[in-house]
């Protein structure tokens, strides 16, 4: 089934997504047609969420009954789907995250109907007619994925959220048609209004009031008959008294003439802090808290966050984009600096106009003062808003207890670094403003994080204007500080004296570079320590010891690993999540913002013992494990196992360079070859080539120090021989020589062991060193000695090599087909689907070199579905380029594009943007050569962005030139 999405727009290239009704899109004028629900499902989460989501809960919302591996894949062939539709511009897709990217260039239906209510609020008639008219259906009607339950519910949420939005605009519009004398477009507007929720008295009550007002005195008496049906034949119940008063003033002929009638709009009052400062960002929080506000259950929702993530400012904003929910308004009530919970109904009442009882001159007893508060509050429609409330949480959530049942139409929305603890306490979890990931350049300041940072910044240095190594920096701040606020808020104003290089310079060196003395700063707020030792000395003995401990913890951790390391038990767990202090990922993993993290590891270097235990702890468990999966790495469960290994990257590093600093040698050699062959199986060549380079230096330092020994000479020549292979790849300047003979010279000395067949392995592979009969002969020792060793894996491995090497080195098909037909055979006994793909390479090799390209291109195209199912971009990489070079071989142009264009992808999870511009070049000119001008000129604008990207100047001086010649030649 295809979606098409037709708009006309005056900008040729604009992209046009509307989602209200079923969905349509169009780049420019021509309509886009997208194959497949999911991809129209990826964009619309996309487009209407206006975040960046990670691709593993991407994958699992929209493929949630396949395993990562595959729902990763899926997703990647949907990403090349809304590239090849959408062209380049729209889509952002990071190692880790996906986005759109917000513009001009890219219009949403329903991130405009939001922004005309932002910014009507109920008062500019022009927005708010804008954004019924854009309201052309329901979200997304019509459109259904069957078995994706988690996009269902968002998809319905929305949709309510939005029937919500639309109810309230219609509201709105009639007040504004009835108060200018516009009855016809009131009365059109309210049966609208009617329409959307027949179940709605509101809109009812309008009606009456309007019909009653143009002299209808029936009709408004019918409309009530309507209404009382409806609701006695759906619902089995009566309307509400304010409807009944209304039809018996209508009846009575107390209401008739619009001069006696009363206003349909209720007066209410707003009173919140007005924003001294633009508020930033917070989209998807805002969207997310109008829905539980707006639901019937949620009546105390706790906007829970470290201190600095900006809770206060999240609250105000979303009760004033909430206020005209509630008849009676909205109110304020700062508790920062109260010290006594005895006073907060006097607080609350201060903040409601409302006088309390006193006894004389003196104030009533606590009890009087609480009964009239609560007496008062009995009949309002009130959302009141708590701030700062966790140093008086027990205080707060007895008065809660109080309200709640004694007002039924109130709401509360509090702020704290702690749960209120509460059974109808709904906690909304804030971090920080989104920021740009790793190896991001470009649109960043669509990042609420960068915004933040730039508006600070040139509110303190007029005129700032940012060098692309200031922008870079930029970005390293917000990563560093997570898009914390107040973090930012406390870095940007140095620009007054430093350069955003050297900001960034100074906040990796010391945390409490994080300060101000700016007038008007709460004390808590002054500097990033004071509001962390805030929230440190809230916390009890036990908690500050298990705070400090999991420090120890890079890039998150499990719950099992948070007790067998830091002795964080699932109670001391829960204590720090509810405080703020530890969050819980929604896979389950638990992690400390950065800059709390380097505060905990401030405390527990207090005590050196205790940080020399749970470290050595840490670096024994990790280790371990990585030599314990060697078996399912291996095997069946290696999909399972490389993807826990990529989640526990950062405290494996860790890890590895603690055991090699302490000397732990036999937990280095035990875990080494798994690390290696991890490694290869994804994305991180390059890692590997720099961790063995280090780790070479260590153990050479230990060799010099403690003399020969057979377990550092084993771990030296595979650390060397393991650094020539990756540095092969990623490191192409790295000279082979010395460390094939080095490595060689020590393997020679070694028994007959794992290291020893390893090392004359990775030395065989594409040796420039050793001529083609030297390099089989190398690899076929290595082969006899993991077949002595008993060692199938290992033996399937050399297979494979062997073959490469009588392939490539000695150029003989016929005796290398054997070698990769028994490899794939040993790989697929062992359930290795990874080593099965890279046999199949080698039969794809065998077949082209043979002549028989058409079978090479369906072995390759076999392989590469495995590879892309594994996630692994440099086998992927690789296999494209084999069958680019069969398919041009074949005359088959449109799979050589195809090729190309896929490659572009994993290119950039590689980092090698320098190889990416190289292939937009080809394939600019492969379109142009095929007539497609406009293509050309994409692919080449894209290479030109690439090449200033990476600072290659004569790059994106040779694609300016190949575009004027472009334009040159469409011209002639």
């Amino acid at each position: 089934m295809c979606y098409t999405l037709s708009m006309s727009d005056s900008h040729p290239r604009r992209l046009a997504a509307r989602f209200f009704g079923f969905p349509e899109v169009t780049l420019g004028d021509a309509p886009l047609r997208l194959e497949r629900h999911k991809t129209v499902a990826l964009l619309a989460y996309l487009a209407v969420t206006a975040q960046r989501h990670g691709r593993e809960a991407l994958a699992a919302l929209l493929w949630p009954d396949y395993e990562a591996p595959q729902a990763n894949a899926y997703l990647r062939h949907s990403l090349w789907e809304l590239r090849k539709a959408l062209g380049e511009g729209f889509l952002e897709a990071e190692r880790e995250a996906i986005a759109v990217i917000p513009g001009e260039g890219f219009w949403v239906d329903v991130i405009r109907f939001q922004q005309c209510i932002a910014a009507a609020g109920t008062s500019q008639l022009a927005q708010l007619e804008e954004a019924a008219a854009l309201y052309r259906g329901d979200f997304m009607a019509g459109f259904t994925l069957r078995d994706c339950p988690d996009f269902d519910d968002w998809q319905s949420l929305t949709a309510e959220a939005l029937r919500r939005q639309l109810q309230q605009v219609l509201a709105a519009l009639v007040r504004a048609y009835e108060a200018g004398g516009e009855r016809t477009r009131a009365l059109d507007t309210a049966r609208r209004w009617l329409a959307v929720d027949p179940l709605d008295e509101a809109p009812h009550r309008a009606l009456m009031q309007l019909y009653a007002h143009a002299g209808q005195r029936g009709a408004a008496l019918d409309q009530y008959e309507s209404c009382r049906a409806l609701l006695r034949d759906e619902l089995g119940a009566e309307p509400e008294p304010a409807t009944i008063t209304l039809y018996e003033a209508i009846r009575s002929g107390s209401i008739g003439r619009r001069e006696e009638a009363p206003a349909l709009q209720v007066t209410h009052r707003v009173a919140l802090p007005a924003d001294s400062t633009p508020f930033v960002g917070r989209e998807e929080e805002l969207t997310q808290i109008e829905r539980l506000l707006a639901g019937p259950d949620c009546r105390l929702l706790t906007i829970v966050g470290p201190g600095g993530t900006g809770k206060t400012r999240l609250a105000i904003q979303a009760a004033r984009m909430h206020a005209a929910h509630f008849r009676h308004g909205v109110v304020f009530v700062s508790l920062a600096g109260e010290v006594s919970g005895d006073a907060l109904p006097a607080l609350l009442a201060k903040a409601l106009q409302l006088p309390l009882p006193t006894e004389g001159r003196r104030p009533a007893p606590p009890g009087k003062e609480r009964a009239h508060l609560l007496d008062h509050l009995r009949s309002r429609e009130l959302l009141v808003t708590l701030d700062n409330a966790e140093h008086l949480k027990e205080s707060v959530a007895a008065l809660a207890q109080d309200l709640l049942p004694a007002a039924p139409r109130l709401r509360l929305l509090v702020t704290s670094r702690e749960r209120l603890a509460l059974p109808e306490e709904w906690a909304f979890e804030v971090r920080g403003l989104a920021y740009p990931g790793p190896g991001r350049v470009a649109n960043l300041d669509s990042y609420p994080a960068v915004r933040l940072f730039l508006q600070v910044a040139r509110r303190n240095r007029v005129g700032l204007e940012l060098t692309p190594g200031d922008w870079l920096a930029v970005v390293r701040i917000c990563q560093m500080l997570e898009g914390m606020p107040l973090g930012i808020e406390l870095a940007a104003p140095w620009v007054r004296m430093l350069s955003c290089i050297e900001i960034a310079a100074e906040i990796e060196r010391n945390l409490d570079f994080l300060t101000t003395s700016q007038r008007g700063t709460p004390e808590r707020h002054r500097s990033l320590r004071a509001a962390f030792e805030h929230s440190w000395h809230l916390l009890g003995a036990r908690e500050q010891e298990v705070l400090a401990r999991l420090a120890v913890f890079r890039g998150g951790f499990t719950r099992e690993a948070a007790e067998q390391i830091a002795g964080a038990n699932l109670a001391d767990l829960m204590a720090l999540v509810d405080r703020s202090l530890v969050y819980r990922e929604p896979n389950g993993r638990f992690g400390l913002h950065e800059v709390l993290h380097a505060y905990a590891a401030e405390k527990l270097s207090l005590s050196p013992e205790a940080e020399q235990e749970v470290r050595s702890q840490h670096s024994a468990c990790y280790l371990e494990l990585l030599a314990e999966v060697g078996e399912g790495l291996k095997g069946g469960e290696q999909q399972a196992v490389a993807a826990l290994l990529e989640r526990e990257m950062p405290n494996l590093q860790q890890a590895w360079h603690h055991a090699l600093k302490a000397g732990d040698w036999a937990r280095v050699r035990r875990a080494l070859p798994n690390w290696v062959l991890f490694m290869e199986m994804g994305p991180r060549k390059r890692e590997s080539a720099q961790a063995a380079r280090v780790a070479i230096a260590t153990v050479r330092e230990a060799l010099a120090r403690e003399g020969p020994s057979v377990e550092l000479e084993a771990l030296l020549g595979f650390l060397l021989a393991a650094w020539r292979y990756h540095a092969m790849t990623v490191e192409p300047g790295e000279p082979p020589e010395p460390l094939i003979e080095e490595s060689m010279a020590l393997a020679r000395q070694l028994p007959l062991c794992q290291e020893k067949g390893l090392i004359l392995l990775l030395n065989g592979i594409h040796s420039p060193l050793l001529a083609p009969p030297e390099a089989v002969t190398l690899v076929r020792e290595s082969l006899a000695i993991f077949e002595a060793l008993g060692n199938p894996w290992a033996v399937a491995m050399a297979q494979i090599v062997l073959g490469d090497a009588l392939m490539l080195g000695a150029d003989d098909p016929a005796a290398a087909r054997p070698f990769y037909e028994a490899a794939r055979a040993g790989f697929h006994a062992l359930s290795n689907r990874w080593g099965e793909a890279i046999g199949l390479v080698g039969l794809t090799l065998v077949a082209r070199r043979e002549g028989r390209h058409l079978e090479a291109l369906e072995l390759g195209r076999e392989s590469l579905a495995v590879y892309r199912d594994l996630g692994n971009p440099w086998r992927v990489l690789g296999t494209l380029d084999l069958l680019t070079q069969i398919a041009a071989e074949l005359g088959d142009r449109a799979t050589v594009r195809s090729c190309l264009e896929e490659s572009l992808e994993f290119l950039e999870q590689t980092e090698s943007r320098s190889e990416a511009t190289r292939r937009l070049s080809r394939l600019a000119a492969m379109v142009r050569a095929d007539g497609d001008i406009p293509a050309a000129r994409g692919y080449l604008e894209r290479a030109r962005t690439l090449c200033l990207q990476i600072g290659d100047a004569p790059g994106a001086d040779e694609a300016l030139r190949e575009l004027a010649a472009l334009e040159a030649s469409d011209v002639l």
